[in-house]
């Protein structure tokens, strides 16, 4: 549930954040897709446990173009575009951090596993355990 959460609120923000994809309507935004490999980290370094995510994200969006029949009846072939994403800095970064931490918790008081009351403290943490670095 996590892992998916973060992959979205990625998607959704390098999408906004790829000027090529200001074409695409809404009803193709389901051919732009991101590139991502994550694996979850199950201890810490000193072998502690400490389940957390790794995941390294392409800056940019791939867009599937179908393929098409042209007047002459020949098919084209289908293939992707690469549309890179730009201004990504760190108040961007700062903002998908926060908005991550308030989906996730919202998510863990909707599954019964925290207390709203321990959510909304934990909003206020200066440290809150959500980080993201876009080095």
């Amino acid at each position: 549930m996590v892992l998916r959460i973060f992959l979205r609120v990625i998607a959704q923000n390098l999408q906004s954040h790829s000027p090529g994809t200001a074409q695409v309507d809404s009803a193709n935004r389901a051919a732009l897709h991101i590139g991502a490999v994550a694996f979850i980290h199950r201890f810490g370094s000193s072998l502690n446990e400490h389940v957390h995510f790794h995941v390294c994200v392409v800056d940019g969006v791939f867009q599937v173009v179908p393929s098409e029949v042209d007047a002459d009846v020949k098919t084209t072939a289908a293939g992707v575009i690469f549309h890179p994403a730009s201004g990504i800095d760190e108040t961007v970064v700062a903002q998908v951090q926060a908005d991550l931490r308030r989906r996730i918790l919202r998510a863990f008081v909707g599954r019964a596993l925290i207390e709203r009351v321990d959510a909304k403290e934990m909003l206020t943490y200066q440290h809150s355990g959500f980080s993201v670095d876009a080095g």
